[in-house]
């Protein structure tokens, strides 16, 4: 079976929260269920996870929380359950902007338990267009992280290495991968650099993050801007400039091989841009291996891998996007 989510437009300003189950062992292809939700407002699926057990969760943006999982059960699609949570609560009171386009659940990934491991973009307090990298875990049943019982297994973590960067897209988590036999998770995204003014684009670093499942702490971290000239690039806040930056949009990790693929998009040439990076701890972690760079010349914004997976057997790399010929 295959699951997939997105969204379907209700009206111009109105999009309904969208997953389907696809049965692709017929030919041709059969759709066995269609789990669609309307809050009246914006609501996108940007990511799904399946684990071991068949249990499916969907990650995204749900008007008017913002950040929002659900679990759906995986024969009939109807939901199980849901968790949204408003970024600025989920960091107290202050200014949050949102950012990677919607400030919802980019990266989601889910272990034997069932528990969700989601990542996505959320406010700082203490002024408009600071932005850092919010992780989750949520458990099976919807348990989450209380400040009155730090102590439990279900955590949230923050990560913003550089405090005094100003902008809508200065940290933007991507893609989350679960490692169940080393209970760790593998984040990735991209993040700037130095002190910017308002309403300014860094020009991006791919980044990519080890965590412990049982308790989120940061085991290593990898950032490296495979391209910078010292310039700033335009941007106005809360508008997406994505194709101005290094970005990494998808990660895929080879656990044989003790590797992780960073894939996306290289600022200088906008081409199609992938990073290997070493994961195995008799290696020094988190260095990187090779860098493939695309031949083609881009006209417009620039081309761009989306999403990623690694051939277990042959140890080879899939990769997909689009060309902007």
């Amino acid at each position: 079976f295959l699951v997939v989510g997105g969204w379907s437009n209700v009206s111009a300003t109105d999009w309904r929260w969208q997953v389907q189950k696809i049965d692709i062992k017929m030919n041709p292809w059969v759709k066995v269920w269609d789990y669609t939700e309307n809050f009246g407002h914006s609501a996108k699926v940007l990511s799904v996870a399946v684990n071991g057990d068949g249990t499916i969760y969907a990650g995204g943006f749900g008007y008017p929380d913002g950040v929002r999982i659900e679990r759906l059960n995986t024969n009939s699609g109807s939901l199980k359950l849901e968790w949204a949570r408003n970024p600025r609560k989920l960091m107290g009171e202050g200014n949050w902007s949102a950012s990677c386009e919607s400030a919802g659940v980019w990266g989601i990934a889910a272990d034997r338990e069932g528990s969700a491991y989601g990542a996505y973009p959320t406010g700082i307090p203490g002024g408009y267009g600071l932005v850092q990298w919010g992780m989750a875990k949520i458990g099976r049943n919807g348990e989450a992280y209380d400040e009155n019982n730090p102590n439990s297994q279900w955590w949230t973590k923050f990560s913003n290495p550089e405090v005094e960067r100003r902008s809508p897209n200065a940290a933007c988590p991507w893609a989350v991968v679960a490692d169940v036999s080393d209970q760790v998770i593998y984040v990735a995204g991209h993040d700037g650099e130095g002190p910017l003014d308002l309403g300014r684009t860094p020009y991006g670093r791919l980044r990519l993050e080890k965590r412990k499942m049982s308790d989120g702490v940061l085991l290593w971290e990898y950032v490296h801007a495979p391209y910078f000239d010292g310039s700033k690039v335009s941007c106005s806040p809360g508008y997406y400039c994505g194709q101005n930056v290094n970005v990494a949009a998808t990660l895929a990790v080879d656990e044989v091989r003790d590797s992780a693929y960073l894939s996306g998009i290289k600022r200088n040439n906008r081409q199609l841009y992938v990073e290997k990076i070493n994961i195995h701890e008799g290696v020094t972690p988190g260095t990187l291996a090779w860098a493939y760079e695309g031949s083609e010349t881009p006209v417009g914004h620039g081309d761009e891998f989306l999403g990623s997976a690694v051939d277990p057997l042959g140890g080879g790399l899939y990769a997909v996007g689009y060309l902007d010929a």
